[in-house]
C-alpha cells in the first residue's frame, strides 16, 4: 500500500481539476466545447489509471469506491474514444464526482492519520452508494 497514498492524491488532483473546469459552465457549453471535453476526458482518463494501481488490499477495505466503473471508464476513454458522449462525461462529473472526492479525501486523510482517526474516518466512509446498488438492480 506504499504508492496507494500519491495514487490517491492524483485521484484527488484530477477530480479537483474536472470539477474546477465545469465550475462556470452550462451543460450546452460543454458539449460544444471540444477543449473541455478533451480536457475532461483525459482528467477522467488519468483518475482512472490511478485507481488501476491502487493495491486490491485498499480496494477491499473501500468497497464503497467504485474501483471497477472507474477504471472501466478510464479503458473506455482510452480504446473507445470515437464513442465518448459530452452527456456521460457531464452526468458524470455533475453526479458521480464530488461524492467520489469527498470520500478519496477522507481515505487519504486515513492514509495520514493516526489510528483512531483512521477508524473514525472510515466509519463514514459508505459501504455502498446508491447510484451504484441502482445500477447493479438494473443489469440483473
Amino acid at each position: 500500500m506504499s504508492g496507494d497514498k500519491t495514487r490517491i492524491e492524483h485521484m484527488i488532483e484530477h477530480s479537483r481539476r474536472i470539477l474546477t473546469m465545469l465550475q462556470d459552465v452550462t451543460a450546452e457549453q460543454f458539449y460544444v466545447s471540444q477543449t473541455l471535453i478533451e480536457a475532461v476526458s483525459f482528467n477522467f482518463a488519468v483518475l482512472g489509471e490511478a485507481a488501476s494501481k491502487i493495491s486490491m488490499e485498499l480496494r477491499e477495505k473501500y468497497p464503497a469506491i467504485p474501483w471497477r466503473t472507474i477504471i472501466a471508464m478510464r479503458n473506455f476513454l482510452i480504446h473507445d474514444y470515437v464513442k465518448i458522449q459530452p452527456q456521460y462525461l457531464w452526468e458524470t462529473a455533475q453526479k458521480d464526482l464530488p461524492p467520489l472526492l469527498a470520500d478519496l479525501e477522507a481515505i487519504c486523510s486515513s492514509l495520514t492519520s493516526e489510528p483512531d482517526q483512521v477508524i473514525s474516518t472510515i466509519k463514514k466512509i459508505p459501504t455502498s452508494r446508491p447510484a451504484e446498488k441502482k445500477k447493479a438492480e438494473e443489469k440483473k
